[in-house]
């Protein structure tokens, strides 16, 4: 689901300002697949194309180091409503 590895790499921008996060603890939480991991970025990616116009998705959605993936954006322009995540209908985004 690209909403949770989305919403993952939102909270890793919070606690760490670089925001990186490495793709193996995004495999072992379960945000990446094991065997499709490159469809799943993929997939993220491709949910921001008409929102970021001439910006190049990969450059949003930014593999920064090798094996490391993060929201290439200031944390500062990110935001989100804690209230409705905590009413989502999955666990996974209640507990993000």
């Amino acid at each position: 689901m690209p909403f949770l590895l989305f919403l993952r790499l939102v909270v890793e921008l919070h606690r760490d300002r670089q925001g990186t996060i490495s793709k193996v603890d995004l495999k072992s939480d379960g945000y990446l697949s094991e065997d499709a991991e490159f469809q799943s970025i993929k997939r993220l990616r491709q949910c921001f194309v008409r929102a970021l116009g001439k910006i190049d998705p990969k450059d949003f959605i930014e593999a920064y180091r090798p094996k490391t993936l993060r929201v290439s954006v200031h944390p500062d322009l990110v935001t989100w409503d804690a209230e409705k995540l905590s009413t989502h209908d999955d666990s996974r985004v209640k507990s993000v």
